[in-house]
């Protein structure tokens, strides 16, 4: 079970979605298992078989590379009537559809890392055989930490790229600032407070006008900083950090 599988099921239970007897887990090593047993509270073996049977939805939280071999394994114990919900990036739905069975009710989705602290962003598609009810109630266990959308298979590869590669590129931009306000002399324990809460106060911002406006950067700059000034400030300290 991968790190996203313990941020499913500590969401699950802190907001009370689940119960602990309700869920249970497989992993690879009996040392794993005796980890999620103990942080958990919940039944946890290496017998993927098992429990797929018994499961009426199957998270399939295993990296990418170890799908395929997993699906073969529980294959044949999966029943018509079971949801499948995949997070591995990268795997279509006709991939999964080949292996696991076009007559199986599949669910695909493309979560991001700010799952793990409760803030995520999921992408999530279905194939035709999975109900609106179904649906629904696979978003519930989804939205457990964070927000979950639906969008066409094609979308997901867009929110891979959006909303799965963009805190990396924020992690990187406030680190430039950070290195470039160290540079001009600020102690580099400084910055931390800077170059946070303007982040956390847009995203506020943007969420709550419902789209990124130029207008808003316009105001700002206007109001706030001369834009050119600062643009040019960090385009020689900040950015040729990057």
């Amino acid at each position: 079970m991968r790190q996203y599988g313990f941020c499913y099921y500590r969401r699950h239970f802190g907001k009370k979605i689940v119960d602990r007897e309700d869920i249970t887990a497989s992993t690879k090593s009996e040392e794993s298992a005796a980890k999620i047993k103990e942080k958990l509270g919940i039944a946890c073996s290496t017998d993927n078989r098992e429990t797929a049977k018994h499961s009426d939805m199957v998270f399939l939280a295993v990296k990418p590379q170890f799908l395929e071999d997993v699906i073969a394994e529980i294959k044949d114990v999966l029943g018509s009537d079971q949801v499948i919900i995949s997070i591995a990036a990268g795997k279509t739905m006709s991939w999964l559809e080949e292996r696991i069975g076009g007559d199986r009710k599949i669910i695909r989705t493309m979560p991001n890392t700010p799952a793990l602290v409760g803030e995520g962003i999921t992408g999530v598609c279905r194939n035709a055989l999975v109900e609106e009810k179904e649906l629904e109630e696979a978003l519930v266990l989804l939205r457990s930490f964070g927000r979950a959308e639906v969008v066409t298979e094609p979308m997901l590869d867009v929110v891979g790229a959006v909303s799965g590669s963009s805190p990396a590129f924020v992690f990187m931009f406030i680190e430039a600032m950070a290195d470039g306000a160290v540079a001009e002399g600020m102690p580099r324990k400084k910055p931390m407070n800077l170059r946070h809460r303007p982040f956390w106060a847009v995203q506020k911002w943007s969420l709550r006008q419902g789209c990124i406006r130029a207008s808003s950067r316009i105001w700002c700059a206007h109001r706030q900083v001369p834009l050119l000034k600062g643009w040019a400030f960090w385009s020689k300290r900040a950015c040729a950090v990057l």
